[in-house]
């Protein structure tokens, strides 16, 4: 089904989930217009995963500034977490189904944070995340 045969809501919800975070729709061919940036935002973006820290129960982390969070289940862009646990080089993540985008996943780091008023606990790669100094 295309998107000019959906309802507009659904077209629109469809467009949303099928774009990237800059709005480029992410199934169709590269565009190497934008080669300059995406090679520019790959560096930033994978520079910032590539630093590791040490963390260790009660600290207070945060998602890096440089790394966009976009997935509901994961913590607000600058919401404070407690470090519940970090397991350097743990890679847990094999629940469910293997095209998940996360199975085989490091998750070496619980975090504790509020979500919807309830405080969670959840297990994340320690890449995305950066102490609050």
């Amino acid at each position: 089904m295309q998107n000019d045969e959906m309802p507009p809501p659904l077209a629109a919800l469809f467009k949303m989930v099928s774009s990237d975070a800059d709005g480029r729709p992410n199934d169709k061919p590269y565009d190497p217009e934008h080669f300059d940036t995406d090679v520019l935002a790959l560096k930033r973006q994978g520079g910032a995963y590539l630093v590791k820290h040490e963390f260790t129960p009660g600290q207070i982390v945060r998602f890096k500034k440089d790394l966009p969070n976009t997935i509901y289940n994961h913590p607000k862009a600058g919401q404070q977490c407690i470090v519940i646990e970090h397991v350097p080089g743990q890679r847990a993540y094999y629940d469910g189904d293997p095209s998940n985008g996360g199975w085989g996943s490091r998750v070496d780091l619980c975090l504790g944070f509020f979500r919807e008023g309830s405080f969670i606990t959840i297990w994340f790669d320690s890449g995305y995340f950066e102490l609050v100094p």
